[in-house]
């Protein structure tokens, strides 16, 4: 399984997907507004073949 949340600074998600080939556009969830230029989180969920969970935290710094 896979699943990526994106968080602004108040560290409320702007986006979630599930889908591996789905991946944040720099929009905020359920609008089609864009997210303003800056510094948001990212949390990436994956389960390998053999069903161990891995987590990976992190900075991502938005640039338009």
């Amino acid at each position: 399984s896979y699943s990526l949340e994106i968080f602004n600074r108040w560290e409320q998600v702007i986006f979630e997907s599930d889908d591996y080939s789905y991946g944040w556009d720099g929009k905020i969830k359920n609008s089609n507004n864009d997210a303003p230029q800056g510094i948001y989180l990212y949390q990436l969920k994956v389960n390998d073949g053999s069903g161990v969970q891995h987590i990976k935290r992190g900075m991502l710094n938005l640039i338009r």
